[in-house]
């Protein structure tokens, strides 16, 4: 198997929802890639929105560095990694999604909902 067919069915890395906080506070960006209606009803606090079929189209933009952390979320961790795998196509090199998507994440800050 060459190289590049490796990459494209490597599993991206995911983060923990218990590292979440503690990585949007060390200056990590986290890009919510759900829908802007989704975004706005709720959101990990510090993220951004970039939908992920925008996401192309934006990146440049919104990420200037293609080497600073990037973590991605969507609603149930199947985007996320989508979007990782999109970001590191551009180029991006620190990309990760969380495990479990935004639903993990608020489980572990308020338990099962």
């Amino acid at each position: 198997m060459d190289r590049q067919a490796e990459n494209e069915n490597a599993v991206p890395t995911q983060v923990s929802p218990t590292e979440i906080d503690e990585r949007v506070s060390g200056g990590t960006l986290v890009i919510d890639v759900r829908e802007p209606d989704d975004y706005a009803k709720l959101n990990v606090p510090g993220s951004v929105n970039i939908s992920l079929s925008g996401l192309a189209e934006q990146a440049a933009a919104s990420i200037a560095d293609k080497d600073a952390p990037v973590i991605c979320y969507c609603n149930g961790g199947t985007r996320g990694p989508r979007a990782v795998a999109e970001l590191e196509k551009l180029g991006y090199t620190n990309v990760s999604s969380i495990a479990g998507g935004l639903r993990a994440y608020v489980s572990f800050k308020h338990g099962p909902q």
